[in-house]
């Protein structure tokens, strides 16, 4: 038996290339931290970042569990 940890990072950019009724260009981050005590079960923590070209920005977070077998 063995533990691990890691962290994983990712960003993101979306060109909104329609006309009208549209948003904007989006951007997002994100981040994730797992631990994993055995090799059949990962626990971590993901959030992301996203922000739009109209000004709108959103934020969320979960807790995460795997089970492989």
């Amino acid at each position: 038996l063995s533990e691990s940890a890691r962290a994983e990072l990712g960003a993101s950019h979306r060109w909104q290339t329609e006309v009208a009724g549209t948003a904007g260009d989006r951007t997002s981050f994100g981040v994730g931290l797992y631990y994993a005590p055995v090799s059949q079960l990962t626990i971590g923590l993901e959030a992301d970042y996203s922000t739009v070209e109209a000004g709108n920005k959103t934020t969320n977070a979960a807790l995460v569990t795997v089970f492989s077998f």
